[in-house]
């Protein structure tokens, strides 16, 4: 792939990433789920860890600092791009494994976990124990719900990709 090509990619994935995080989320009984989690892994597993790694870090902190939260914005950048990348290694192999192959999941769930452990410290340095504490049924949440989303976005994303 051309590097015109992949600026492009990269930068609709950003702005994809941002736009679902910011603007599309759904109410649950102590908070509300976003979608932008299931975006990042999808661009990992269609373009790779790099492609995760930079939809995740730079479009879920623009999503922080466009709702307010620019606090959040340093370790969003970390967490989500790490998670992005961690994803991402799965696509070097998706082809030879398939989406929902037992490595890809492993790989998610790996994802899913960071997600979970780095906003939980993240909670603790903001703020204190017990708000991390009440805050992670949340990121539990908004993990699974991301990882089942992938599972059906991504093989989607991918045959647009290849045509």
């Amino acid at each position: 792939m051309g590097k015109e090509k992949k600026l492009v990619i990269y930068s609709f994935l950003v702005a994809l990433v941002a736009f679902v995080t910011a603007y599309v989320s759904f109410p649950i009984a102590f908070g509300y789920i976003n979608l932008g989690d299931a975006i990042i892994f999808s661009s990992a597993l269609v373009f790779g860890p790099f492609a995760g790694m930079i939809a995740g870090a730079v479009g879920s902190a623009l999503a922080d600092i466009i709702l307010g939260y620019a606090q959040w914005a340093p370790f969003t950048f970390v967490i989500k791009g790490l998670e992005g990348y961690i994803v991402g290694l799965a696509s070097l192999k998706f082809l030879e494994w398939g989406f929902k192959n037992f490595k890809v999941i492993l790989l998610l769930l790996v994802a899913v976990l960071i997600l979970n452990v780095g906003y939980f410290i993240a909670a603790v340095i903001l703020y204190d124990f017990p708000a991390a504490i009440a805050d992670a049924p949340l990121n539990i949440v908004q993990g699974i719900v991301a990882l089942g989303l992938t599972l059906v976005l991504a093989p989607s994303i991918k045959r647009i990709a290849n045509r």
